[in-house]
């Protein structure tokens, strides 16, 4: 996630971010030490927000700002007493959980659309969904067939894929991490 991690630290400048599937948070790092207003960083594993607990300190960055929860993501984003929308959405699912802690297996391929439709629920009107997965570029076909309405912006490189999604109705693809994320439109 090293690109991804250069991407945020350039473009959080007072941003609210939300990082799903945070693990130890080292994104939400990279977009608080960027500048961002706050993080929101979210992993179902005590674990490893234990561990993101230590990364924050060993950054000197407040806790107050940078918000660590230990919950399920699907829980958290269909939480009502969750407010607040985001101008960056991190969304870096495993590609597959059968975790105890959640009442159903975790399967990216099947459950894709549902995560993206539930973060497009959080995010400002403005703002980004990141969404990273290691299945490749099918995830445009299946983003830009749907009813919904994202531009997607492919950025590729190290075997992993990153989807950017914002709130209007072209697709885009790009797999240089320095090109504008609108510059390829496809029509």
């Amino acid at each position: 996630h090293r690109p991804l991690r250069k991407i945020l630290s350039n473009i959080s400048q007072d941003k609210n971010i939300l990082n799903l599937f945070s693990y130890t948070s080292t994104l939400s790092i990279s977009a608080a030490l960027g500048g961002s207003s706050s993080t929101v960083s979210v992993d179902m594993s005590k674990t490893y927000t234990n561990w993101s607990i230590e990364n924050f300190e060993n950054n000197n960055l407040s806790l107050e700002q940078n918000v660590l929860i230990n919950k399920n993501v699907f829980d958290y984003l269909n939480d009502k007493k969750e407010k607040g929308l985001f101008d960056i959405i991190i969304l870096d699912p495993p590609s597959f959980s059968n975790s105890k802690k959640m009442d159903r297996t975790l399967d990216i391929q099947r459950d894709h659309i549902e995560l993206i439709n539930l973060c497009a629920n959080r995010l400002s009107e403005e703002g980004v969904i990141y969404f990273s997965n290691n299945y490749g570029t099918s995830f445009i076909t299946s983003l830009s067939t749907t009813s919904l309405t994202y531009t997607c912006v492919a950025i590729s490189g190290n075997g992993q894929n990153v989807f950017v999604g914002t709130n209007n109705e072209k697709l885009y693809v790009s797999t240089d991490y320095g090109a504008s994320l609108t510059s390829h439109a496809q029509t």
